[in-house]
């Protein structure tokens, strides 16, 4: 089994997984690192109770930093890189502000030969059984309570008649 880093995203399978076609290029996203936090930028915004300016001329700025536990630099990253063996080439530093939330991600783009491409395929499709086998016993479950639902309310009916 190939040495692996998590994927930056874990897979919802709602359907059974196609076996890979040989020759097919298909690509993993790894996770190396990631930091997120609230990032205020309004003005005024760390005092206790949060109001906005009228002056609307004015931009927002942003004001404070993501605190230290939340930081990530570039030795950390170059440490990780020599750490796990990776093409410097094929990692990538993105970040995304959402709301007043700052993510900072470092993900690694492996491209995938037909052996690892059929490992993947085997750890999908194991997986995707896993979750029809329990889809099946909760539907069980389910069923069974409805039952027994259906039984008491059968013979409540009984007594009242």
């Amino acid at each position: 089994m190939s040495k692996k880093l998590p994927e930056r995203f874990n897979k919802v399978l709602y359907k059974e997984p196609k076996k890979p076609k040989s020759g097919s290029k298909k690509f993993r996203i790894e996770m190396i690192e990631a930091v997120s936090d609230r990032y205020h930028y309004f003005p005024n915004s760390e005092r206790d109770g949060f109001y906005e300016d009228d002056n609307k001329k004015d931009n927002p700025e942003y004001s404070g930093k993501l605190p230290a536990r939340q930081s990530i630099s570039l030795q950390q990253i170059n440490n990780l890189i020599e750490e796990y063996g990776l093409n410097p080439k094929a990692v990538y530093l993105t970040a995304s502000f959402a709301d007043d939330y700052l993510c900072v991600e470092v993900v690694h783009i492996k491209s995938l030969n037909d052996e690892e491409q059929l490992e993947e395929y085997e750890e999908q499709h194991a997986e995707w059984t896993k979750q029809q086998e329990q889809k099946k016993e909760e539907e069980l479950k389910r069923i069974e309570w409805e039952m027994e639902a259906l039984k008491r309310r059968a013979t409540n009916l009984k007594k009242n008649v």
